[in-house]
């Protein structure tokens, strides 16, 4: 949700509405996007609730609700994909993580949380709102056309850790191809890229984006599997010189 995050900052800020893109390899994450693109948030949000009420009922009977998240997650994988199942999912998968594999597709163990936490309708109807005008992509970085003047932002999974947001991954030569494009991206507007502060990635990109600058920016990192490696980590901003 790196670049949704960065579009939210954007259209609070003003500097981004119709006209706009957002891009990415999750179908999911896209399919979710339209969803509420197109004014069906309440409807997932009432669904959304109806799982809320089998969740609390498991809760109530002694149970954890991992009973109910893995009949869901089989259902998934049977082909039931819709954008409250797939907010489920993430919400009460281990740590908040979404992972998917070529054998097994969505593959995330249950984290036994005691609470259920879900958009509010306000929520999707001040979704529905900003993405208005803005042009919803599945695809990759690689097929997408970006008009000259254009301020692309891209954040890719981070060099050498945990890549496997979709069944295809996203590996190093992936990773190169990303910083290609930012470099040919930057000679027609201005583009950045967010990633790890990975010495190898950093020699990458010097050689093939030179025109180039970078920063280092301390964040909190919330995915890893144990609370003690859960701190404070330098992430690099590389972008147009």
């Amino acid at each position: 949700m790196g670049g949704g995050g960065m579009f939210c900052a954007a259209y609070a800020a003003g500097l981004a509405g119709t006209g706009s893109v957002l891009s990415d390899l999750n179908p999911h994450i896209i399919k979710l996007y339209k969803d509420t693109q197109a004014g069906r948030g309440p409807d997932i949000h009432k669904q959304l609730e109806s799982y809320h009420e089998v969740f609390l009922a498991e809760h109530a009977d002694g149970g954890n609700g991992s009973v109910f998240y893995y009949a869901l997650r089989a259902l998934w994988r049977e082909g039931q994909q819709g954008s409250a199942e797939f907010i489920t999912l993430k919400q009460l998968a281990f740590n908040g993580l979404w992972r998917e594999s070529k054998k097994s597709g969505f593959n995330v163990p249950c984290a036994k949380y005691k609470r259920f936490i879900f958009p509010d309708l306000k929520d999707f109807q001040a979704w529905e709102k900003a993405l208005e005008g803005i042009t919803l992509v599945h695809g990759s970085f690689v097929d997408l056309e970006v008009p000259d003047g254009a301020l692309v932002y891209s954040d890719p999974p981070y060099a050498g850790t945990f890549q496997a947001y979709t069944e295809e991954g996203f590996n190093n030569e992936d990773q190169l191809a990303l910083v290609r494009k930012c470099a040919e991206w930057s000679e027609a507007g201005f583009s950045a890229l967010s990633n790890s502060d990975c010495p190898e990635l950093g020699d990458q990109v010097a050689s093939l984006w030179p025109k180039s600058k970078s920063e280092s920016i301390e964040i909190t990192h919330s995915v890893a599997a144990k609370g003690s490696s859960r701190v404070k980590k330098q992430e690099k901003l590389y972008f147009s010189a």
